[in-house]
């Protein structure tokens, strides 16, 4: 559980009720459907929960930045999320995990992404260098 989490049910963010909360999550597939290509039964993966629903025509969409979208909806506070006993998303929002990476670690990738995008898009630090404290 998470802080955004904690908003969604005290209803102080953006929800769409009756919705479980759950967004930053890992699992096991167990099944996939016919058209997926990458992603097997058994696989461990973590998902990007954002834009698990979009309207896919706006400008936004069309140029690939759904994260924008007016009417997208996030896994855990516009659909069902990883509080759930199974959660359905799509092949592009799913990401394998390796090996060496337990679960619970996993579920920790989408913070992580929040504060890695941070560093690329606000700093002069970039994937690669090094830095000290």
């Amino acid at each position: 559980m998470c802080g955004t989490d904690l908003h969604i049910y005290h209803d102080t963010y953006k929800s769409y009720p009756p919705v479980s909360i759950g967004h930053e999550f890992s699992g096991i597939v167990v099944e996939a459907g016919e058209k997926v290509k990458h992603i097997r039964k058994g696989d461990r993966v973590t998902v990007l929960p954002s834009t698990a629903i979009t309207c896919v025509i706006c400008a936004y969409c069309t140029t690939g930045n759904y994260i924008l979208c007016n009417d997208r909806r996030s896994l855990g506070s516009g659909i069902d999320g990883g509080f759930t006993k199974y959660v359905m998303a799509r092949e592009d929002m799913i990401y394998k995990i390796p090996d060496h990476v337990t679960l619970e670690e996993a579920a920790l990738t989408e913070p992580l992404a929040c504060a890695v995008q941070a560093m690329e898009e606000l700093t002069a630090i970039h994937a690669g260098d090094t830095v000290l404290y």
